[in-house]
């Protein structure tokens, strides 16, 4: 069963409501122990909506992270129109390599979703760190892969992921 080991000694804390992509990023960085990164004010810096500049997305932000810090290196898979078994295989393949990664979770049949980095997978369940709200700890949250599967295949948004190549 793929794992990141020690993944809860990363605590994740979302500190603006339209955060989610940058406190993902922080905390895949964190997790790797990447150096030369300022975390002092990392979320805010490239919450990009938030501050009116371009829209959170796996495009945006992970271009303007990697911008600042060359030296960091994040990619990005699209899988929609694709079987979700797909996209679960990547996440399968990127945890067993030790590559933390951020999924999009579709949050309802009309659109919507939210973004999540996932810790563990096994054939039953997909791990994630939900956050829940603005300063608040990240929680352990299993998610049943079928739901998921479902999700990606029968609702808009969410087909997406973005991981740390390390």
């Amino acid at each position: 069963m793929p794992r990141l080991e020690n993944y809860q000694n990363i605590p994740l804390v979302q500190k603006r409501p339209l955060s989610c992509i940058p406190a993902g990023i922080e905390w895949m960085l964190c997790y790797k122990q990447v150096v030369g990164i300022d975390f002092s004010n990392f979320q805010e810096r490239f919450d990009l909506e938030g501050n009116g500049v371009l829209p959170n997305d796996f495009d945006c932000v992970p271009r303007a992270v990697m911008y600042q810090y060359p030296h960091v290196k994040l990619v990005k898979k699209d899988f929609s129109g694709k079987p979700g078994a797909e996209k679960l295989d990547r996440i399968r393949e990127l945890l067993s390599q030790g590559k933390p990664c951020l999924i999009s979770i579709a949050l309802s049949p009309q659109g919507g979703w939210h973004i999540a980095p996932v810790v563990e997978i096994d054939e039953k369940d997909v791990s994630v760190l939900y956050t829940r709200g603005i300063r608040v700890p990240a929680q352990l949250e299993k998610i049943p892969a079928t739901e998921l599967v479902n999700r990606h295949e029968k609702w808009r948004g969410g087909g997406d992921i973005l991981w740390l190549d390390v």
